[in-house]
């Protein structure tokens, strides 16, 4: 893998990895500690959160991913901003805030 060879340290560095999820997974598997995520699995996440946010369970689609919350939207995730938070920085996940959307999908 080209980032080996060039012994770069994704998880000092930071870096973050998006795309398609065959890709994502090997560099999961290359890199455990690294943060990398996929438009299906952030859109996993976020979908299973609107539905079981209230019950104070983080889905397991969260765990280690990356939650989408549209500036518009904000109203519609449980707990939001100090809960949810809280329970996305309990099992490792991320959150992304992206501009309005037309509809409560529109950002997928």
């Amino acid at each position: 893998m080209a980032l080996k060879a060039a012994r770069r340290d994704v998880v000092a560095r930071k870096d973050i990895f998006y795309g398609a999820p065959g890709p994502v997974d090997r560099i999961r598997q290359i890199y455990p500690d690294a943060f990398a995520w996929s438009k299906e699995g952030a859109k996993a996440c976020t979908m299973d959160y609107l539905k079981l946010g209230w019950t104070s369970i983080v889905p397991q689609s969260c765990r280690n991913g990356i939650l989408i919350v549209p500036l518009n939207r904000q109203w519609a995730f449980w707990g939001w901003p100090n809960r949810t938070i809280q329970r996305m920085d309990k099992v490792g996940a991320r959150i992304l805030i992206v501009g309005p959307t037309a509809t409560s999908a529109g950002w997928a």
